[in-house]
């Protein structure tokens, strides 16, 4: 196992000395951030869930219509849709803030951070505008595929999330093992969730349509997932701004530009 008390690299100190540069800080802790976020995101699934009973079990009902519309985790434009673009645009923040303290020290891994502040922010206004669903019709009369490629946008996104793991590769091989591997599984159960239980719901929608009970279970779940591996890459981000010590807080610092 790393010993992080003994192998520190440039990165980890960044975290760590930060506190000596500060105009601006705050003090938190990945623990209680990470309850919170689990319970939220377990009422908005449990919320969706009775929602879609509702109207399952009254379906001439416009006031059930009205609240399955407004509790649903799969649609868009409700609450539970902003929660997640929500926790998006916080995995962005964190992300920015590395960026700018690695910058801050001329380290290495600045452009890696850069690299996913970026990645993120583009999949915030993703989740919120759904752009990806734009690219479905045309990539499936391009490729003629349907059953598991139903929602076709997996095949370019796909595409462009290999690219962008070997343009990363050299930044995550500079980070310590623990903070890669908790990224790695963070990400495989986002992927997890948005692309491989999207195709499976792609079979399930060609076979059973788009309002069946089994697409809207596993569309319950697939946000799941999504929400579950943000939380997870939340804590991650925030244990290392805090120098890999959960079981302390850390004042994180914003230190000023030496240029202004």
């Amino acid at each position: 196992m790393l010993s992080v008390q003994d192998h520190h690299t440039a990165a980890e100190r960044t975290a760590q000395d930060v506190d000596h540069r500060s105009n601006l800080s705050w003090m938190v802790a990945s623990g209680p951030v990470m309850r919170v976020l689990f319970a939220t995101t377990t009422v908005f699934l449990s919320v969706s869930l009775l929602g879609q009973w509702l109207l399952h079990d009254h379906p001439a009902s416009d006031l059930a219509d009205k609240v399955m519309r407004a509790t649903n985790v799969g649609l868009e434009g409700n609450v539970p849709s902003l929660y997640n673009a929500a926790l998006l645009l916080v995995c962005a923040l964190l992300l920015g803030l590395l960026a700018r303290l690695t910058r801050s020290h001329a380290l290495p891994e600045g452009r890696g951070w850069r690299t996913l502040t970026w990645v993120f922010a583009y999949l915030t206004a993703d989740e919120y505008l759904h752009l990806h669903e734009m690219l479905t019709a045309p990539m499936r009369r391009l490729l003629h595929v349907d059953g598991l490629l139903h929602y076709a946008w997996v095949v370019p996104y796909a595409f462009i999330g290999i690219v962008l793991l070997f343009t990363l590769w050299s930044f995550l091989r500079r980070l310590p093992r623990r903070v890669v591997r908790n990224m790695l599984i963070a990400g495989a159960v986002y992927i997890g969730g948005a692309m491989g239980l999207e195709m499976v719901g792609g079979k399930v929608d060609t076979l059973f349509g788009e309002h069946s009970l089994a697409l809207v279970l596993l569309s319950t779940v697939e946000e799941g997932l999504e929400m579950v591996a943000l939380t997870l890459f939340i804590g991650v981000l925030i244990d290392y701004l805090r120098g890999h010590r959960p079981d302390t807080t850390l004042t994180v610092t914003f230190a000023p530009d030496a240029r202004a």
